[in-house]
């Protein structure tokens, strides 16, 4: 068994037992839900990546690159979600139009990567396990490669609202003009 395939073995563990225990602190926390599917579809693509790398054919190697393409884009929005959760942007999360712009095109790579193979070639046998292609026409491919990029980016800026200084509301003020 190849160490790269090890590795993802171990990954999913990792995964699997990170969102649980963070998931069962506190299971009616909504950060906590997230965080958990979260790490639920990054074990899926962890063991889809061992398995296609043990595969001993070709076919079984495919169905496993479909897999791994079905789970990888869900991480990336939930990991936006999670992070505009956190830092408490309610406003943009009540936005059924942003938690389309987050979700939809996850749901459209998935789908795409699932049933065709406009995202991932067919597998290639190297010496360390089968890894997936990129396809003779990658603009599907390269179209993801800029989703996920482009969602990973806005992640490091959006706990920047924390350490902006909030302006001071006073309610029911008057300002007192005896001298």
């Amino acid at each position: 068994m190849p160490i790269f395939a090890i590795l993802s073995l171990i990954s999913v563990a990792v995964f699997l037992f990170t969102g649980t225990f963070v998931y069962y602190r506190n299971p009616k926390s909504s950060l906590h839900r997230t965080f958990l599917a979260i790490y639920l579809f990054m074990s899926l693509w962890a063991f889809s990546k061992f398995m296609y790398r043990q595969a001993e054919g070709l076919q079984a190697a495919h169905l496993w690159v479909r897999v791994r393409n079905a789970s990888w884009p869900y991480p990336v929005s939930f990991m936006l979600y999670f992070t505009l959760a956190f830092t408490e942007r309610t406003n943009l999360l009540r936005s059924k139009t942003i938690l389309l712009a987050i979700f939809a095109p996850a749901c459209v790579f998935s789908l795409v990567g699932l049933t065709t193979d406009l995202i991932t070639a067919s597998p290639i046998r190297e010496f360390w396990g089968h890894t997936y292609g990129i396809p003779e026409n990658p603009w599907a491919y390269l179209a993801a490669c800029v989703w996920t990029a482009a969602l990973t980016s806005c992640v490091p800026f959006c706990p920047f609202n924390i350490l902006l200084p909030r302006p001071i509301r006073l309610r029911n003020c008057r300002p007192n003009l005896s001298l």
